[in-house]
């Protein structure tokens, strides 16, 4: 699976029009919006990967909805929610790898990055 970002400027463009695109700026940082992209009869769909939270412990994955988990322990670090998707062109998302992950995220040291690195 390869995950992906997506231009702000494309999120802040796309909020004037839709009240529930999330928000990516929060006082002086801004979130890393992170997803993966599905292809569908040509066009391209960022589906974003959301945080745990509490309820995801009794919901199943779906056709609409898939945990990201750790199937030997059971921890759920977070999931899927193809409700959220939304249509993205390939000049609005960047590939983000181990060794682009310093454009979308600051790192204390080195040791943290491999630390992210390695999930």
């Amino acid at each position: 699976m390869f995950w992906y970002s997506i231009n702000n400027d494309y999120i802040k463009y796309l909020k004037k029009y839709d009240k529930f695109i999330p928000n990516v700026e929060y006082k002086n940082k801004m979130k890393c919006f992170l997803g993966i992209i599905l292809r569908l009869d040509g066009t391209d769909f960022f589906a974003p990967l959301t945080s745990y939270k509490k309820k995801f412990d009794n919901m199943k994955n779906d056709l609409d909805f898939f945990k990201i988990m750790n199937y030997k322990t059971g921890k759920i670090y977070g999931a899927i929610d193809l409700n959220n998707m939304i249509p993205v062109t390939s000049s609005n998302y960047t590939q983000v790898t181990f060794d682009n992950l310093e454009e979308f995220r600051i790192f204390d040291n080195q040791r943290d990055k491999k630390i992210i690195g390695n999930y």
